[in-house]
């Protein structure tokens, strides 16, 4: 199936006008021959095409692996057995993985198994939580023996021990 396209004596003018406005433009901008005012037009004009919604990063498999390697071991200290741990959980999933390289694999490798002793966004918010006063309350209530509640009772009904 073809499509054929015929372009008018007056499209074709429109066409090599709107290339040489930008051609202009272009150099104009460059050799700095641009008023402040022009300068601003064009800067926003420029700002409402690029005004696109920014593409999301598409995580991969590695931050993947990374993720399920946190999911499966928690929160770690970094200490040489829990590294060697994550390296080889880390590593046989690299492997399963079947467009994975040997090279990709020594490559990535490091970087992944380093990435899961960092804390996450929802780690670190966590962690502020538990340290806040309102947190540190509500265990606290949490917390209380019943038999320190029996004699603070115990107390206000004004017997003694």
């Amino acid at each position: 199936m073809a499509i054929s396209l015929t372009l008018t004596n007056d499209s074709m003018i429109i066409i090599l006008v709107v290339v040489a406005v930008l051609v202009i433009t272009v150099w104009s901008r460059r050799s700095g021959l641009l008023s402040g005012a022009e300068e601003e037009y064009f800067a926003e004009i420029v700002s409402e095409v690029n005004d696109r919604k920014p593409r999301r990063r598409h995580l991969g498999p590695v931050a993947t692996i990374v993720q399920e390697a946190k999911i499966e071991f928690g929160p770690m200290r970094r200490t040489e057995a829990n590294r060697m741990i994550v390296h080889r959980f880390i590593r046989d999933k690299m492997r399963e993985i079947p467009d994975m390289r040997p090279g990709n694999i020594l490559k990535l490798l490091p970087v992944a198994v380093e990435t899961v002793f960092l804390a996450s966004d929802a780690e670190i918010v966590a962690l502020q939580a538990r340290g806040s006063r309102a947190f540190q309350a509500q265990h606290d209530k949490s917390t209380i023996r019943w038999w320190s509640w029996l004699t603070r009772q115990s107390h206000d009904l004004g017997f003694s021990a």
